[in-house]
This record gives C-alpha cells, sequence and structure tokens, in this order.
C-alpha cells in the first residue's frame, strides 16, 4: 500500500527485531514479515515485524499485498506444529517439506466523532476520541464548515503517540448559525474520516430598543438590597436560609443571575427577572456537615453563619447530648448540697 513496505525472507536470529508481533519467539529457521513505513527511518519505520513458523525450518519466499494492507506470504515448512489458523490444511503432509500460505492484517487505527462542548456565540470545542492501531503516531485534525456552505475549514494536525482523546477550540465563528463537524486521522498517507456531527453556535442577545423620542426611557438596573441569614448559629445537617432582595431600579425589564458564594465557591444559582421598579424576595437554602464558619456572598451583599458541634437531622441536640447535660446538671446540685451541709 502507499507508503509502506512489505518483506519476507528468512532469520536464523533470535533477537530478529519484532513490533506488534504475531509471534516474538524464534522456533529454528524461521521466515520474518515485516511492514514498514518508508517515510520514517530506523525502529520508527516499523508498522509490523514478526515471526512465523514451528520448531524446524521454515522460510518465506514471496510476499503479496491487496488493496487494504493484508499481506499474503508463501513458502515452505519443515515444522509439524506451523501456526494455522482457518487452514485449508491443518498438518503436515509427511514430507520433508510442505508449501504454506498465510495472510496477515495489521490493525488500522480508527477515529470517532464525539459532541461538541462549550459551545457558545462564537466558537465550540469538538471531541474525539481515537486509537493508535498497529502505528506508532497518527496526526488528528477537524474539519468544519456552516451546514449550508460546500467549503470546509480545516485545524492544524496533531501528531499523537498514544491513543485516546483530542479537544480543540475553534473560534470566530457566526453567532446563530449551525456548523457540520468531524473528526480526521492520518497514518502514512491515508486520511480517515469520523462520522460528521453538529452543533449550533448561540444567538446573540437583542439589542435594547432605541429611546422613543421626547421619552424619559431608562435602562434595566438590577441590584441585592441586602442578605440576611437564619439561623446563624446551627448544628451540621441543619437548614440555613439565606435571604436576599433583589430590585430593578431601571425603567425597563431586565434579569439578574444571583450566585450563592459559600467561603469563595459558587454553590447555588437563581436567574431573576423584574420588570420597571420591580423588587423580589430570594430564598437559598443550605446545610453543611462540617462545623465552621461559612462566609457567603450574593451580589456583594455578605454575611456569615457557624456551623457548631454534631446534630440529629431536626437540627436539635441528640439524646447523647441531653443525657450529658443531665448528669452535669445533677452533678452540680450534688456539689451545692455538699457545701450547703458543710456550712450549716
Amino acid at each position: 500500500t502507499s507508503g509502506c513496505a512489505y518483506i519476507t525472507g528468512v532469520t536464523y536470529s533470535v533477537d530478529f527485531p519484532t513490533l506488534n508481533a504475531f509471534q516474538t519467539d524464534q522456533g529454528g529457521i524461521d521466515p520474518f514479515v515485516t511492514k514498514l513505513d518508508t517515510t520514517k527511518s530506523g525502529v520508527d519505520s516499523l508498522i509490523y515485524s514478526t515471526y512465523l513458523g514451528g520448531s524446524s525450518a521454515d522460510r518465506g519466499y514471496g510476499i503479496a499485498v491487496d488493496a487494504s494492507g493484508c499481506a499474503y506470504v508463501t513458502g515452505n515448512t519443515g515444522s509439524s506444529d506451523f501456526p494455522t489458523q482457518n487452514p485449508y490444511q491443518a498438518s503436515n503432509s509427511g514430507g520433508l517439506t510442505d508449501a504454506f500460505v498465510a495472510k496477515l492484517c495489521t490493525i488500522a487505527p480508527t477515529v470517532t466523532m464525539q459532541s461538541a462542548t462549550r459551545v457558545g456565540t462564537s466558537s465550540a470545542t469538538p471531541n474525539m476520541s481515537f486509537t493508535l492501531g498497529e502505528y506508532n503516531q497518527v496526526d488528528v485534525r477537524f474539519a468544519y464548515k456552516k451546514a449550508n456552505a460546500a467549503a470546509r475549514t480545516y485545524t492544524s494536525w496533531v501528531s499523537k503517540s498514544a491513543e485516546g482523546t483530542h479537544a480543540q477550540s475553534i473560534t470566530g465563528l457566526t453567532s446563530g448559525t449551525t456548523y457540520d463537524f468531524k473528526a480526521q486521522l492520518r497514518y502514512n498517507s491515508t486520511v480517515i474520516d469520523g462520522a460528521s456531527l453538529q452543533f449550533t453556535t448561540g444567538a446573540l442577545p437583542p439589542p435594547p430598543p432605541a429611546k422613543p423620542a421626547g421619552s424619559s426611557y431608562s435602562p434595566a438596573s438590577l441590584s441585592v438590597q441586602y442578605l440576611s441569614i437564619s439561623p446563624q448559629q446551627a448544628y451540621p445537617s441543619q437548614a440555613v436560609t439565606i435571604t436576599t432582595n433583589v430590585a430593578n431600579s431601571g425603567g425597563s425589564t431586565g434579569s439578574l443571575n444571583l450566585v450563592l458564594m459559600v467561603n469563595g465557591k459558587a454553590e447555588q444559582t437563581k436567574f431573576v427577572t423584574l420588570g420597571p421598579r420591580g423588587t423580589q424576595p430570594v430564598n437559598f437554602t443550605l446545610t453543611k456537615a462540617q462545623p465552621g464558619i461559612y462566609n457567603v456572598d450574593i451580589g456583594g451583599q455578605k454575611g456569615s453563619f457557624t456551623v457548631l458541634g454534631k446534630a440529629t437531622a431536626s437540627g436539635k441536640p441528640d439524646a447523647a447530648e441531653w443525657i450529658a447535660l443531665v448528669a452535669i446538671g445533677i452533678l452540680v446540685l450534688a456539689a451545692l448540697a455538699v457545701l450547703l451541709a458543710i456550712f450549716r
């Protein structure tokens, strides 16, 4: 096949170089079958190399290759244990040597297209998975185009020496547009395609309405007004309610994405839409199992609450804690009784 050389012959060596071999051990005098990438040199040129024989003297004399890259090897064998699979004749005929014909096929690389992620208004990240087959290295890239276009745009080839996944960000896309995209893999001079998939970029938000002539139009202006926390001291896994109020001081409808930040990390989000001069209370419910101080921030409004020792699901002391409290009370009363008896 294009860019490859197929060789067969005979070797007496026990250390003949092998790679992706059908048979790694020499059994006497054996044929070898080797496939080379002629665009490379040294050990990097090996695609596969294998012994092929039994425990006695065997030789390879000829080789041919079909369009799919499978090699057909012929020679003779004096071995009664020459390896066979799906044979026309499974055993030696009893003479000094027999002819053999063997077919060897490489495992070609594969590429599988996966859905695009991080799809925005002007960018997206297509993904693929791939295998190397019996090759040491492959190149991968993506091809994409608008769904109604003919010409494709290609990303740069990226070399891979270990199979796995590949993702690449694409920018400069048109908003609100459907794109076809596919993965491509190249080995030797062969390029194979993954299945074509689609993604649609997000649409840009509409521009704000123009200010009517002679009007006092004003845009939306949403903000967080205050923050309250109840209770401010809670037991582990007890529900804590965090309340805030969102107000729109502008003259048109607008929206605000509220993010509940706890100790610097986003915990919950809520989306609020308000008409002109509107207000709306917003509640978040939170539970924490680990005792400690938790700092809360919603839109710049800040507060904190503390999680104390262990508690039941109801948020109240459990039976063991009540017993401990009663025991402490009894000890205190006993100590008072002793003191009264001493000072009488």
